[in-house]
């Protein structure tokens, strides 16, 4: 069984918005977290969705989504992953953690982290850097491969018994499930 959680936690303080992004409205009056969910409510591979909702929002949207389990976030990412793993059906056996706020995901996105989790334990998708990037330290500025970064996006897609062990046991708050996993297990398999 394929479980997909959804983070909507966040309050958008970097947006600088009334309403955290999620919650902005886009196309017809949807909402931007409508169309997250709507991209993994249709794909079959997908056999449950878990939104994690920050607790001031979920009254707002408690009747809008049918077959969603609905969940309150934590005060963390990890804490609010966490929420959503505990929630998932007992035969879970791989999870695609996404963030709400990125709507426009593909099909063959969602399957390939599911296809890439039949040989590894994770799978997460990036990006190249095409930017000049520089590392300030000590008032020292020092230029960094750009070929040699890349930038992790979402869905992040896990077994599920190895993400909710590294939530379970985390030894930090971190910025994504990857570095969670990475930090607790060091024989982990991933692409």
């Amino acid at each position: 069984m394929n479980s997909a959680i959804i983070l909507a936690g966040g309050t958008g303080s970097r947006l600088g918005t009334e309403y955290p992004k999620q919650f902005l409205p886009i196309n017809n009056n949807q909402i931007i977290l409508d169309l997250s969910i709507n991209v993994f409510k249709k794909n079959p591979n997908i056999h449950e969705i878990i939104l994690v909702c920050h607790n001031d929002w979920l009254e707002k949207i408690e009747n809008k989504f049918d077959n969603i389990i609905i969940v309150p976030g934590g005060r963390s990412r990890s804490d609010s992953s966490l929420s959503g793993l505990l929630k998932c059906n007992k035969n879970c056996k791989n999870v695609l953690i996404h963030d709400a706020a990125r709507p426009y995901l593909k099909q063959q996105l969602i399957n390939d982290c599911l296809k890439y989790l039949n040989k590894y334990d994770a799978a997460i998708p990036v990006i190249k850097c095409n930017d000049s990037l520089v590392k300030i330290e000590n008032n020292k500025t020092k230029y960094l491969n750009r070929n040699q970064i890349r930038l992790i996006q979402t869905p992040q897609a896990f077994k599920y018994e190895k993400i909710l062990y590294a939530l379970k046991n985390k030894k930090d708050n971190y910025s994504d499930d990857l570095s969670t996993l990475l930090d607790s297990d060091d024989d982990i398999k991933y692409i």
